[in-house]
C-alpha cells in the first residue's frame, strides 16, 4: 500500500507545481483543462530543471531532494499569489477514474509493496542501471577503468548518455523518485511508471476537453482509456519512456494546436513541454 501512496503522491505533487506553472503564465484554455495539464508540466518542470543539474555535474541524490523543495516552496507562492480555481467537483468523477485504474493495474504492489517488479524485462533493468548511474553521479563523470572491469556496472551507461547522447528523461524520472525515498532505482521503477501512466491520462484529457466544451466526452475517453487492457499492458511491461512520452506528446498537442490566438504564454508552456519531450521520447 505504500508503495501506492507514493505513486499518488508524486502525481500530486507534480500536478501542484504542474498548475502553479501554468498559473503563473496564464494561457487561458480552460480551468479544467489547466488540471488535466499540470501533472504533465510538473515533470516537464522536473526533468528540464534536473537534467541541467546533473549536466553540471550534480548527482540526482543530492540535487532532488533540494529542488523538490524549492519548486514546492515557489509553487505556495505563486498559489498565494495567483490563486488558481480549484474545481473539485467537475474534477472528482476524473481523478475517481484514475484512482480506479491505479488499483486495478497496480494491485501487486499492495501485496509486494516495493518488491514488485512485474515482467523485470531487459528494458527495466536498463533503465534501472542507468538511473542508478545519475542518481550517484554527474551527468558526464568519467567511468575509472576499475569500474568498467566489473565492480560498477552503473558506469558502462556513460556511453550511452555521455558519449552517445541517448533520451535519459526515463532514468531521470525514476532517479528523481529515488532520490526523494531513498530507495533502489529498481524499487522505485514501477511506482515512477504507474504514475507516468496516470498523467498519460490526465494529458488525453487536456486534449479532449478543449476550452472546456467537451466535458462529457472527455469522461467517456478518459473511461475507456483507464479499461484499455492494452495500455494497462504497456504500463505493465514497463515500456517507461512511451508511458512518459506519449504523456508529454499530449500535453504539447493540447497547448499548441490552439493556433488562432497563440500567445507568448501558450508559447512558453508549450516550449517547456516540448523541451521535455525531447529529453524524455524525441
Amino acid at each position: 500500500m505504500i508503495a501506492l501512496l507514493l505513486v499518488l503522491g508524486t502525481f500530486l505533487y507534480l500536478t501542484f507545481i504542474g498548475q502553479a506553472v501554468v498559473s503563473l503564465l496564464r494561457p487561458r484554455l480552460g480551468v479544467l483543462w489547466s488540471w488535466f495539464i499540470a501533472p504533465t508540466v510538473g515533470l516537464a518542470l522536473i526533468i528540464v530543471i534536473i537534467t541541467r543539474l546533473n549536466v553540471w555535474g550534480i548527482p540526482v541524490r543530492v540535487a532532488g531532494p533540494w529542488l523538490t523543495l524549492g519548486l514546492f516552496v515557489a509553487a505556495v507562492g505563486i498559489f498565494i499569489w495567483r490563486r488558481p480555481k480549484l474545481p473539485w467537483r467537475q474534477l472528482a468523477p476524473f481523478f475517481g477514474i484514475v484512482c480506479v485504474y491505479l488499483l486495478y493495474v497496480g494491485w501487486p504492489a499492495v501485496r509486494f509493496g516495493f518488491n514488485w517488479i512485474s515482467y523485470g524485462n531487459d528494458d527495466m533493468a536498463n533503465y534501472c542501471l542507468a538511473a542508478e548511474r545519475f542518481l550517484n553521479h554527474g551527468y558526464y563523470d568519467l567511468p575509472l577503468q576499475t569500474d568498467l572491469e566489473g565492480r560498477n556496472y552503473t558506469q558502462h551507461y556513460w556511453f550511452m548518455h555521455g558519449l552517445q547522447q541517448i533520451r535519459p528523461g526515463s532514468e531521470l524520472a525514476i532517479a528523481w523518485v529515488a532520490s526523494l525515498t531513498g530507495l533502489k532505482a529498481h524499487q522505485t521503477f514501477m511506482p515512477t511508471i504507474l504514475m507516468l501512466s496516470m498523467l498519460q491520462i490526465f494529458a488525453l484529457g487536456a486534449v479532449s476537453i478543449f476550452k472546456g466544451r467537451y466535458r462529457k466526452v472527455t469522461l467517456v475517453a478518459f473511461f475507456l482509456f483507464a479499461t484499455s487492457p492494452l495500455f494497462g499492458l504497456g504500463t505493465l511491461y514497463q515500456l517507461i519512456a512511451q508511458v512518459g512520452g506519449i504523456a508529454l506528446l499530449l500535453a504539447t498537442a493540447s497547448v499548441l494546436f490552439a493556433t488562432r490566438h497563440m500567445t507568448w504564454r501558450k508559447l512558453a508552456l508549450g516550449g517547456l513541454i516540448t523541451g521535455c519531450l525531447a529529453i524524455y521520447y524525441p
